[in-house]
């Protein structure tokens, strides 16, 4: 099983590719905050898997495309982040209501 970052990152990377089939390592590395080399990497892993396609525009341009296997993989990524998010919200509520009670306790 991935560990959080990297499913987060990749996650950011298929939809960063999803909205711009043309965008560039370069890009992609800025709007992550990782080094180029880490996003170079992690397309890489994508591609292996299956997850997404690279065909070559010009000689040094690229262009991503999203497999249907990787379309499903980033609905997939979406709904565990989703999930976690609400889980950390119900958790997040529940802990500052008790913490309120306390404090209405103590006066």
């Amino acid at each position: 099983m991935k560990n959080a970052t990297q499913a987060r990152q990749d996650l950011h990377i298929l939809e960063n590719i999803e909205k711009n089939p043309e965008i560039t390592q370069a890009d992609l590395a800025a709007q992550l905050g990782v080094a180029v080399g880490s996003v170079n990497w992690y397309l890489k892993r994508l591609v292996k898997k299956g997850y997404v396609k690279v065909t070559r525009m010009q000689r040094r341009r690229l262009r991503y495309l999203i497999t249907p296997q990787g379309i499903s993989e980033k609905t997939r990524l979406a709904g565990s982040f989703m999930q976690a998010s609400l889980k950390w919200y119900r958790k997040t509520r529940s802990a500052s209501k008790a913490f309120l009670a306390e404090i209405k306790e103590a006066g």
